[in-house]
């Protein structure tokens, strides 16, 4: 492709994260395809929730910490639940997110 000079060109990191040369069955929840060895085999921008190259965010170590840290101490006090009769739609903004919010059930797990 030739694009003119000034051009915007964005990457839909929606797209590529559910792109099937890097994803073989993308539409599944396969929580081990993130594991510590699973992105040895992957390409370097098959998964973009930072950036990629000079311009990523500097933040990426501490937010991944952090995300660890609260997600682990949520799940050892508390279950979750989706209703399932609730249809989750995605809305596209600044980032991905449920259209309508999203409605849990959270129970404490004592």
């Amino acid at each position: 492709y030739v694009l003119p000079p000034d051009s915007v060109v964005l990457l839909s990191p929606y797209v590529t994260h559910r792109h099937p040369t890097f994803w073989p069955v993308p539409h599944s929840f396969q929580p081990e395809r993130f594991g510590a060895t699973a992105g040895r085999h992957r390409h370097r921008c098959a998964f973009l929730p930072f950036g990629a190259g000079p311009r990523r965010c500097i933040g990426q170590p501490l937010a991944i910490l952090e995300m660890h840290l609260a997600v682990s101490a949520l799940l050892q006090m508390y279950t979750f639940a989706l209703p399932s009769s609730t249809p989750i739609r995605p809305e596209f903004a600044t980032t991905l997110r449920p259209r309508n919010g999203l409605w849990l059930t959270v129970q404490y797990w004592p």
